[in-house]
């Protein structure tokens, strides 16, 4: 909502004609004429319709001015004209009425003027610097401001190192560049909005595999055959991986009601933008996770200290409303994809027993997953001194130093998290894997289970993402390859992730068939596989293979029509390898043996392909 706002000594405005999206009106509020009042211009904007807060805000502003002003009459007067983008006239309305609402509630004598006509005015100005202003409301705006008013305590950084010396961020003599960049990225003034433009945003669109969506909101993508295929196989896998944990799959909605208290503060105290909108009256959010409904389902459930620690795993499919100018690629959207795993525990020894199993969890993903990260601590002092021993255990896991920032007490619901970030090619960091040890939720929500004695006990929750959202896991393997190929290394994608695994390139038309049975015996043994059937040259078929990041390039001729051994091109190695079938086949299955298998997302013969 937009609002040109004026001190007004005079304000006369009268009917002269009615437009389409007029509202009935009687022949009291055809003409007025006000003195000494705030006459507030006001277009109600398409992003406004379904936010309820929208009135409150805007009333809140206009009510403080006209406070300061020592106004007492207010006129709100619809005006289109200060908006390129305008709600519904039946969504303006409704947000233009609320507003005088929640004025006339704060104790001014508030009106409004006709919506839907054409009319003259004339206004007398008063003649001080704070009689004319403008004001730009939206509900982001407003939580950015909440949210900053709520900003932590100040913190101390560190580098722990595996031998348990605590080091002064400034005083540590850094080996790694990677490590070194990560922690001034983050101790550093760094911001979120994009300058440069990461790598993988060329690299996801030449490979065919996802793209911007411009017939949805920024931050809301279009995934290609051979993208969801790979993003399908992902999410396959920390399935596969936290049920092999002993994870329970459950899945609740993405609409989230804002009746139940414990929600509602979980809501506004949560550091993220949400999309809200209003259905049947009531408020309502998109989830920015599963956290809301699974607890709502987790008060709902009988917990006996016997079933702790109780996993709950969902593949969350969930909204936040960034800014448009930190939205990029894969690396930060708008809806993304989050594996969820929160695990209930019966005391704190539970918990920190969990939390180290499952920083191991999310240390064999990422190294599963071939991501490089550094890993970041986030502790409250007293929990810190408490726990130095096992903390310093896991960053000897980890094999490395890590970044920990301590806080002096308590601000959120956490004592403990840990993350491990992605550092891309243009130095920006990412985090993907966390878990954090939540001890004030369960209160909240009245998670409790009965112990031993028969006694009712609040439960300690884990929220862990065992590798962080997917679509960010498919950011960083491709900025990966970025980085591989800055270096000078052949760039290539891990082979269980790759749309096509084995390219045939047949030399002449009477090569064609035999290629495409030999193509159906690698089908078979779930190999994804293409025959280039193209009308162009081998050697320009073998080039675009190349640029196709194919891992097995296979060109079959006489020789190979006669029975002979095939000459494979391997990707990385440089060299041709003669192998027969078996061989090829044996070795393939070895490199994606613990990998889920997706079925070929594209038809086998290249000239039936679309172009994406």
């Amino acid at each position: 909502m937009k609002c040109l706002i004026f001190h007004a000594k005079e304000f006369y405005y009268e009917v002269v004609e009615r437009t389409s999206a007029a509202e009935e009106i009687g022949e009291e509020v055809g003409k007025r004429r006000l003195r000494e009042c705030l006459v507030v211009f006001s277009a109600v904007e398409k992003e406004d319709e379904g936010k309820g807060e929208i009135p409150k805000i805007a009333a809140s502003e206009i009510s403080k001015v006209a406070e300061e002003l020592s106004v007492e009459e207010i006129l709100i007067y619809p005006y289109a004209h200060l908006s390129p983008s305008l709600a519904s006239p039946i969504e303006a309305v409704h947000i233009l009425d609320e507003l005088v609402k929640q004025i006339a509630e704060m104790g001014f004598n508030v009106s409004r003027a006709p919506f839907g006509y054409i009319k003259r005015f004339s206004l007398s100005i008063k003649g001080h610097p704070r009689a004319e202003s403008f004001r730009s409301f939206s509900v982001e705006k407003a939580r950015e401001k909440e949210l900053g008013a709520r900003e932590h305590p100040p913190s101390d950084f560190f580098i722990l190192t595996p031998e348990d010396r605590l080091i002064p961020v400034r005083k540590f003599e850094f080996e790694d560049e990677e490590f070194k960049s990560f922690v001034e990225y983050e101790i550093g003034p760094h911001s979120r909005l994009v300058i440069i433009q990461p790598p993988h945003v060329e690299l996801m669109k030449k490979l065919g595999l996802v793209d911007y969506d411009k017939y949805s909101d920024v931050g809301n993508m279009r995934w290609y055959p051979a993208g969801r295929m790979m993003k399908k196989a992902i999410e396959e896998y920390v399935f596969r991986k936290v049920m092999e944990f002993g994870a329970m799959p459950i899945e609740t909605s993405i609409i989230v009601r804002l009746e139940h208290p414990a929600i509602l503060k979980q809501v506004n105290s949560f550091p993220a933008r949400q999309y809200r909108f209003e259905i049947d009256g009531k408020e309502m959010i998109l989830r920015v996770a599963s956290d809301y409904l699974l607890f709502g389902m987790a008060s709902d459930l009988k917990l006996s200290y016997r079933n702790l620690p109780a996993r709950f795993y969902e593949l969350a499919k969930s909204f936040r409303y960034e800014k448009r100018g930190e939205v990029v690629g894969l690396r930060r959207l708008r809806a993304f994809t989050m594996p969820d795993l929160h695990t209930f525990c019966s005391d704190m020894d539970q918990a920190i027993e969990e939390f180290r199993r499952q920083f191991e969890l999310c240390r064999e993903v990422m190294e599963e997953l071939g991501i490089r990260f550094q890993v970041a601590f986030r502790v409250v002092r007293e929990f810190f001194d408490e726990n130095r021993e096992w903390i310093v255990d896991l960053v000897r896991k980890a094999g490395k130093p890590a970044l920990i920032e301590i806080f002096p007490e308590k601000f959120a619901y956490w004592v403990i998290k840990f993350e491990f970030n992605f550092v891309d090619a243009v130095g920006k960091a990412a985090a993907l894997s966390t878990v954090q040890l939540d001890v004030d939720t369960s209160s909240r929500y009245g998670i409790r289970y009965v112990d031993k004695e028969g006694d009712e006990k609040k439960a300690i929750i884990l929220h862990c993402s065992p590798s962080g959202a997917v679509e960010r896991v498919i950011y960083a393997i491709l900025e990966s390859s970025c980085i591989a190929q800055e270096k000078g290394e052949v760039p290539e994608l891990p082979i269980w992730l790759c749309p096509v695994q084995v390219r045939l390139i047949p030399v002449a038309d009477r090569h064609l068939g035999s290629c495409i049975e030999l193509a159906k015996r690698l089908k078979s043994h779930g190999i994804r596989v293409e025959v280039d059937d193209r009308n162009w040259t081998v050697e320009k078929r073998v080039r675009e293979a190349e640029l196709d990041w194919i891992p097995y390039i296979v060109v079959f001729g006489d020789r190979e029509l006669e029975g002979g051994k095939l000459p494979v091109r391997i990707r990385g190695i440089g060299a041709i390898r003669e192998m027969e079938l078996e061989e090829l086949v044996s070795e393939i299955a070895e490199r994606i043996r613990g990998f889920p298998s997706e079925p070929q997302p594209l038809p086998m013969i290249l000239s039936k392909k679309i172009s994406f």
